[in-house]
């Protein structure tokens, strides 16, 4: 004799099994909800410092093509009597400075631009 047996009350194990798996999802979704709300934050983050260093380089430019074309004009004014040694000191240091500066603030567009590369997906 064959008998087949189906249960017709299980308990509550299964839908506690469903409860659980229902939660589990909702986690899951919500994780991954703040991944990409942290992958979006970064990349603007990202984006508006690459905007900010890219002006920063051109205020720099231009302040170092200035402070060159002074130091020519003083140094001219010292070659006619007009200025003194010190001002030419002073002016051939600046001019220096903002050169320096210049090329620190190139480096630093170059990396903010390497950092939105990488978070957009690049450089990998």
């Amino acid at each position: 004799m064959v008998s087949l047996s189906i249960p017709l009350f299980t308990g509550f194990g299964r839908v506690s099994r469903i409860k659980a798996a229902e939660e589990d999802l909702k986690s899951a979704e919500l994780a991954k909800k703040q991944v990409i709300d942290g992958i979006i934050f970064e990349v603007k983050t990202n984006y508006y410092k690459a905007l900010e260093e890219y002006e920063n380089l051109r205020v720099a430019e231009k302040k170092k093509k200035y402070l060159q074309e002074n130091y020519k004009a003083i140094e001219a004014k010292n070659k006619e009597g007009l200025a003194t040694l010190t001002e030419v000191t002073d002016s051939l240091t600046k001019s220096l400075n903002s050169a320096s500066e210049y090329q620190q603030s190139i480096f630093n567009y170059i990396i903010s631009l390497s950092k939105l590369d990488n978070s957009i997906g690049g450089g990998r």
